[in-house]
């Protein structure tokens, strides 16, 4: 049994990985994190890019993406 990434989740996580080094350095989010504010830019960015709807149905707008799916956009 494999228990790899297929090859789109990986694609999946390096394109979010470059989206969000883009978008978010790594000080704006340390300064989020003590301020406790979220990271507007980086939700907009995902937003943008349709990764919040990742798990939603297709019928509703989203990807109908898998638990895995989401484990790797968390991540």
């Amino acid at each position: 049994m494999n228990f790899g990434l297929t090859s789109e989740q990986l694609a999946m996580r390096d394109h979010v990985k470059a989206l969000l080094d883009k978008t978010c350095s790594l000080d704006y989010v340390a300064r989020c994190d003590e301020s406790g504010q979220p990271p507007r830019e980086a939700f907009q960015a995902l937003a943008k890019h349709g990764w919040l709807g990742l798990i939603a149905p297709q019928e509703y707008g989203g990807a109908s993406g898998s638990p895995t799916d989401l484990a790797v956009l968390l991540e």
